[in-house]
């Protein structure tokens, strides 16, 4: 069998395909033969060992993939071998065409997805439930604001907000990224490019009640400006740090959260699985698979994913 193997930190030229007999699962943990594999800037961070990821040497990336339930390990329940799943968070990286996971982070695949849209699920819709309810704690008729709304995470947040009932507005790097947003059903989307945005933003829409920061280095302070009293910020991802004034949060008493996927516990997963399955039946949550790449090309996707972030999910394939 084949994965991606990166032994030294570098650009997409380190991401190495490689033969890699299957593993056996320990206890508590699902083998599963991969068909698709998502590609997240995440991974690239801990290829080139960069923003503070530098996993040890060799590793396989990846944190989510979907495919077919090939071994189980001793005390795993409510999965069989020959089962469609999604996996997130796996032992051994998901760029392959195996990998390990623990069982509570194996779900039953949702019908009416394909392998390809499954294997994009776990980072963006899961990152984005995480921020608007179990950190953002948004309720009913909030109005939220999501700061590069076309992207995956972005895009998926938009979708959460539908199902759950909120108010979805957002920011994008051009005219096409505008549209997009405001096709996923936001109700405003500006040019984060644009003078004055948050302002035009704010003038639309009285001010939020969230915001879901990406960048929290370029746009932290000036979030604070565009926040209703009681208003959260929750920080999703930053690139560095930050200078603010703290006597905004004062009068508004405003909050700042940051949220990582990897902190949610098994419970959290399990809801969040359950509320995709709802919002997949739905029509609501609609995967959006931008390039299908084969394993072998994964340096192509990586260099794609640092030219144009916001053109869709990149996939990889893992038929050789």
């Amino acid at each position: 069998m084949k994965r991606i193997v990166v032994s030294q930190y570098g650009g997409p030229e380190k991401l190495v395909l490689q033969d890699s007999p299957a593993q056996k699962p320990d206890p508590g943990q699902v083998l599963v033969h991969l068909q698709a594999a998502g590609v997240n800037p995440v991974d690239g961070y801990r290829r080139a060992g960069s923003h503070g990821y530098n996993p040890p040497l060799p590793f396989t990336p990846g944190f989510e993939g979907a495919g077919v339930v090939a071994d189980l390990g001793d005390g795993v329940t409510g999965l069989e071998v020959g089962q469609s799943v999604y996996v997130g968070w796996s032992v051994t990286g998901t760029y392959g065409q195996w990998c390990l996971a623990a069982s509570h982070r194996v779900f039953p695949l949702p019908s009416g997805l394909s392998m390809e849209q499954a294997a994009g699920l776990f980072v963006p819709y899961f990152t984005a439930y995480r921020a608007l309810v179990h950190r953002g704690q948004f309720r009913k008729g909030d109005k939220i604001l999501i700061h590069g709304a076309s992207g995956s995470v972005g895009l998926a947040a938009i979708q959460w907000c539908v199902f759950l009932g909120l108010v979805p507005w957002g920011t994008a790097g051009s005219s096409h990224g505008v549209q997009r947003v405001l096709n996923a059903g936001a109700v405003g989307c500006e040019d984060h490019g644009e003078t004055d945005y948050l302002n035009k933003l704010k003038e639309q829409s009285g001010g939020f009640d969230g915001i879901l920061e990406m960048n929290a280095h370029l746009n932290l302070d000036k979030d604070l400006d565009v926040l209703t009293v009681g208003g959260r910020v929750v920080v999703i991802g930053s690139k560095g740090e930050v200078s603010l004034n703290p006597r905004k949060t004062m009068g508004i008493e405003a909050d700042i959260r940051g949220m990582v996927l990897m902190k949610a516990d098994e419970g959290e997963l399990e809801e969040t699985h359950l509320a995709l399955v709802q919002g997949v039946s739905r029509g609501v949550i609609r995967p959006w698979v931008g390039k299908v790449l084969p394993i072998k090309q994964a340096p192509q996707a990586h260099e794609l994913m640092d030219r144009s972030p916001s053109e869709g999910k990149i996939i990889l394939s893992t038929e050789i």
